[in-house]
């Protein structure tokens, strides 16, 4: 018996340590890239965009998707330095516009309230003769830290539907209300 108990903890210990050097392995950063081609003109992506308040009528980060979720805003209503203080599950933090240029280029960083977790995403506006191309990032640097790497080997797949959600949602809601 004192055998089999042995083996079971030193495969264990094996997988444990399999595991570690696997998360160890992996890239400390860590993006999320998403493209739409929207019937609007770029004054109006960029007014959405630009407005953190906004964000519930396009964005997967609502209420409607996450009931827990509560949110007030400080700062500007749009533009640099409007923020967005959140509280979700246990877990709080904000999300702060950080460069705004109209029309073209909008970046805002999110940051755990523990500091914890920190990433920036930002939007690129591009008129087209059929309205405006947007590209979206979101991107963060895990370190070296193999909680937070195991955490997003996890969580991205759910950003990466989120935000691919949410830039469609986007497109659907500003060539409606175009129309």
């Amino acid at each position: 018996m004192g055998r089999f108990i042995s083996i079971i903890a030193a495969s264990i210990l094996g997988l444990t340590i399999l595991g570690g050097a696997w998360l160890y392995s992996q890239p400390n950063q860590w993006q999320v890239q998403h493209q739409a081609q929207i019937n609007a003109p770029a004054l109006t992506v960029f007014t959405q965009l630009n407005s953190l308040k906004k964000l519930p009528q396009w964005s997967s980060w609502k209420a409607e998707f996450l009931p827990t979720l509560k949110s007030r805003y400080s700062g500007p209503d749009s533009g640099v330095g409007a923020t967005e203080y959140w509280e979700l599950d246990g877990n709080s933090g904000s999300t702060t516009i950080v460069t705004s240029r109209a029309y073209d280029y909008i970046e805002y960083r999110v940051v755990s309230s523990d500091g914890y977790f920190v990433a920036t995403g930002y939007y690129e506006l591009t008129e087209t003769e059929s309205g405006t191309q947007v590209n979206w990032v979101y991107k963060g640097d895990s370190g070296n830290n193999l909680l937070l790497k195991l955490y997003m080997a996890g969580a991205l797949p759910e950003i990466d539907k989120g935000n691919r959600w949410s830039l469609d949602n986007l497109k659907q809601l500003l060539e409606s209300a175009a129309n």
